[in-house]
């Protein structure tokens, strides 16, 4: 009588080798970052490392923002804009129009403002919702991602805003100005600095400090009659 070498456990208790049909096939390990993805032909970024310790390899892509090779590094150069910040922020008000938009946001140029809503909106940050009407209406929105985005930078705008006098006050300091109505839109950068009059001396704190020579050649231009009142070290009298 021939043996029944078949395990005797019903199929579901099985191992997946033993239990009917093909066995398992063991996923193949991912490409190592930097080289191509044999699937999509694509290279992973020259940033992008992986995390041992998480079973997906691929999940877990970091970046480093300090590298000038990685993504994030040309991310943040976009973001890092003035118009993408107020922007930004005005959306998080809730959703606006490009001619309120061009209200809300004062000095951006209606060329700059759709430059800067086209690049939000093409980096997944801002969508545009055009209502069927004559003439069609734009609205302007941020997206989940842009919103996370811009609880960041209304803290920014909220700490320029709370900040602004002491760095004016520093900016009068280190100009050796005085900081008055007149003095601040200047030294805010909102007018160019008036020229100074014809032999107004610069400012103490840009001038260069006075070197060893210049001294001693400012003793030897004394007057003679002091040099010779001042009785000299060790004479008679």
């Amino acid at each position: 009588m021939e043996s029944d070498d078949r395990d005797p456990r019903p199929e579901a208790e099985r191992p997946p080798g033993a239990r009917g049909g093909p066995p398992a096939r063991r996923a193949s390990p991912a490409p190592p970052p930097g080289q191509a993805d044999g699937a999509k032909g694509r290279p992973a970024p020259a940033c992008a490392e992986t995390d041992a310790a998480d079973p997906d390899p691929w999940s877990p892509i970091v970046f480093d923002v300090f590298r000038r090779d990685c993504a994030s590094h040309a991310m943040l150069k976009g973001l890092a804009n003035r118009w993408v910040v107020l922007v930004v922020s005005a959306l998080a008000m809730g959703t606006l129009r490009h001619s309120e938009l061009a209200r809300k946001v004062e000095g951006a140029t209606p060329k700059m403002l759709t430059q800067t809503l086209r690049e939000l909106e093409r980096d997944g940050l801002v969508t545009r919702h055009v209502s069927p009407a004559s003439p069609p209406r734009v609205d302007y929105a941020l997206t989940p991602m842009g919103r996370e985005l811009a609880r960041i930078l209304r803290r920014l705008c909220r700490w320029s805003e709370s900040h602004a006098a002491g760095m004016l006050i520093a900016r009068a300091r280190a100009a050796d100005e005085p900081l008055t109505e007149t003095t601040w839109r200047h030294l805010a950068g909102l007018e160019p600095r008036p020229p100074r009059a014809p032999g107004q001396p610069s400012p103490s704190a840009c001038s260069p400090e006075p070197s060893l020579a210049d001294a001693d050649q400012s003793d030897s231009a004394a007057p003679v009659k002091d040099r010779e009142a001042t009785p000299r070290r060790g004479a008679r009298p």
